[in-house]
């Protein structure tokens, strides 16, 4: 009876770590795995987040991800990203999964998660669930976690502008075709532009922004395969700059 309890204890505990084994962290690096992570969002706004996954198991893992809505009103929308590739309202299940070695990470760049939340003009909570799981996994316990986000109405928070304008995330990151930016710059300005740069910080690409507020389609047929860095300037001064990735 001892050795069956013994069995059954370790059994027990090699399911329980197995289940633990992947890890979700936000770009600060906080461990946000199996819990609610929560967005400041106003009305007619949106949300880009970004998350690393990390797969502390012994062996490599196959992953996928599961979207559930929870709560979001009809105006609303949102995608997301996962293995190299972005899904919209109407798909829930990524097509494509991704590979993640043994104590290995993998960031968005990398074909890791990338969510994009569009709001309407209600002013309410929302909640998406997104699990994370192993496709190679054939026992009852899967290899499985997740995490919820909760956007939270607000007249002012995260995603309010400098007093001089900003921009979006590049939609879709990675893009291998076009791509677009959202951006807002001060009624007060004379000049303003979006400019490219690769890695070693050379200028590769510059858009003329004619107006104040409005979307820039950034075609990326003229770039290589890589990872760069996109810069608002307003009347020469830089406000913000951000990254992202072009595959072909």
């Amino acid at each position: 009876m001892k050795k069956i309890i013994t069995s059954m204890m370790m059994l027990s505990a090699s399911f329980l770590a197995f289940g633990q084994g992947v890890v979700i962290k936000d770009t600060l690096h906080n461990n946000i795995t199996e819990t609610v992570y929560h967005v400041s969002l106003l009305p007619n706004s949106y949300a880009d987040n970004e998350f690393l996954v990390l797969n502390t198991n012994s062996t490599s893992g196959s992953y996928k991800v599961r979207r559930t809505i929870l709560f979001m009103d009809s105006m609303d929308s949102t995608q997301f990203c996962w293995g190299g590739s972005c899904y919209g309202y109407s798909t829930d299940i990524s097509s494509f999964n991704q590979g993640i070695p043994s104590g290995d990470s993998v960031t968005f760049a990398q074909g890791g998660m990338h969510i994009h939340f569009v709001s309407g003009p209600s002013s309410i909570v929302r909640k998406v669930h997104y699990k994370i799981y192993n496709t190679n996994t054939s026992t009852s316990l899967a290899d499985t976690t997740g995490f919820t986000i909760q956007y939270n109405p607000t007249s002012a928070g995260v995603n309010e502008l400098k007093a001089d304008g900003g921009i979006s995330y590049v939609f879709p990151n990675p893009a291998s075709g076009n791509a677009t930016i959202k951006y807002d710059i001060s009624a007060n300005s004379k000049k303003a532009k979006i400019v490219f740069y690769d890695m070693l910080g050379k200028e590769v690409k510059e858009i003329n922004l004619n107006d104040k507020q409005g979307v820039a389609k950034v075609a990326t047929d003229d770039l290589f395969a890589g990872v760069y860095f996109y810069s608002l300037l307003v009347d020469d001064k830089i406000i913000s700059t951000k990254k992202f990735v072009v595959t072909h």
